[in-house]
């Protein structure tokens, strides 16, 4: 098998790529790694690319297209372990693992170790819909971000009264408020804002694995890691779904297996799970 992956030359993306290709090459396998600022399609078996920018939309669906495997790196799905190690997540295949990253039950000794110990059903008052940023959306094609952020509020609107807070993603600096929402930003945290909620919607944000982990229902929309445990409409604000305790520990086992540190990364352990997910 041949792995390239196609960096966009930052630190973290390099040191993902050099700990990745150690593993690879170990196990018998080649690698590369080539600028992705010289990406015109695709090279070798597996394409590896980091993040919802450049060339990332255009390489997923060029390998897609190609009979060829891809593997999508980000930002973990709860960024880090209590001990304050990054967490990376990584999908085989697609940008979020959600028809494989299920397949095989997987044990929870990784959720424990990443620390996610779900709170009980948590009762509030108002909705939150977590949006994301100009190039989560362009990857998406969803178009303007804050003109689908009034929409979904619209449609959010039409069933309840509830007071909706509207949480653009907070790295995101041309995010501006939306009328009839109450605007959330940093310094206050989401964490926050989730004890008064009744329900998070969202596209697809990791907001949503926040949320069922602190207790409150989502609604997702989009390919979300959380849309296994949560509601899929905005027509369910009124009434979301809410996993059972066996349901959502299992997802969580399992989601702790979609997400790795660099050192694993490095020793293999990521490898050797991912690797069966890629053969053809």
């Amino acid at each position: 098998m041949r792995v390239v992956f196609w960096s966009a030359g930052k630190p973290r993306e390099d040191a993902i790529a050099v700990a990745l290709g150690k593993a690879v090459r170990a196990g018998g396998d080649l690698f590369e790694i080539r600028a992705a600022e010289n990406y015109r399609g695709p090279v070798g078996d597996v394409g590896c690319v980091f993040g919802v920018k450049g060339v990332a939309r255009r390489l997923l669906d060029d390998y897609r297209a190609a009979g060829k495997g891809t593997l999508f790196f980000d930002k973990g799905h709860t960024r880090r372990r209590p001990d304050g190690v990054a967490l990376w997540r990584v999908s085989a295949d697609g940008f979020i693992p959600l028809e494989p990253f299920q397949r095989v039950p997987r044990p929870d000794d990784r959720a424990k170790a990443h620390g996610l110990s779900p709170s009980p059903r948590r009762i509030g008052d108002c909705l939150l819909f977590a949006g994301a940023s100009q190039k989560h959306c362009d990857f998406h094609g969803l178009g303007d971000c804050t003109g689908y952020a009034r929409r979904v509020i619209a449609e959010i609107k039409a069933y309840t009264n509830r007071p909706v807070i509207y949480r653009p993603k907070p790295s995101w600096r041309d995010a501006v408020p939306i009328d009839g929402t109450e605007f959330s930003r940093p310094p206050i945290l989401l964490a926050d804002e989730l004890k008064r909620c009744f329900v998070l919607v969202t596209y697809s944000s990791n907001a949503a694995v926040d949320a069922v982990l602190a207790g409150v229902p989502a609604i997702v929309l989009g390919p979300g890691i959380a849309r296994p445990v949560a509601s899929r409409s905005v027509a369910d604000v009124y009434d979301p779904y809410w996993p059972p305790d066996k349901v959502r520990h299992q997802w969580l086992a399992d989601l702790a297996y979609c997400q790795w540190t660099t050192e694993e990364m490095a020793s293999g352990a990521m490898w050797n799970v991912l690797r069966p997910q890629l053969e053809p």
